[in-house]
């Protein structure tokens, strides 16, 4: 997972490298060793909606035909409304996934952050 687009979301506020190392990432003081954790939103693909409906229907071959029909009519309706919600709210079967974020190394005007094991770099944004 690339985590790029997740840091959009924390803002460097300011560094200090003297006397203490510190840095302030959305109104928190946190020091080299420090960790926090991030939200990172997920889509949960259609596949798993699918075949989580594929497990909750019974084995066609045990029940008689009409009530297979029944449930393969259940399936489909269920598909379709969920279908539909999605594309009306697209947060509508999203998961929050909570990862560690720790502070490797806090230099001046940037610090170092390894997030899930990958490094990634939050500088402070100029504003011109």
């Amino acid at each position: 997972y690339d985590f790029g687009a997740v840091l959009d979301d924390l803002v460097l506020q300011g560094v200090v490298t003297s006397p203490q190392h510190y840095a302030v990432i959305n109104g928190t003081r946190y020091t080299v060793g420090s960790s926090f954790m991030l939200r990172v939103p997920l889509m949960v693909p259609d596949i798993e909606i699918m075949n989580a409906l594929e497990a909750a229907t019974p084995d066609a071959a045990g029940l008689d035909e009409a009530t297979a029909t029944a449930y393969a009519g259940a399936r489909e309706s269920a598909l379709s409304i969920f279908a539909a919600a999605r594309n009306a709210n697209a947060n509508v079967g999203r998961k929050t996934l909570n990862v560690p974020v720790m502070i490797e190394r806090i230099e001046p005007r940037k610090v170092i952050l390894n997030i899930n094991g990958q490094q990634k770099t939050l500088a402070i944004k100029y504003a011109y």
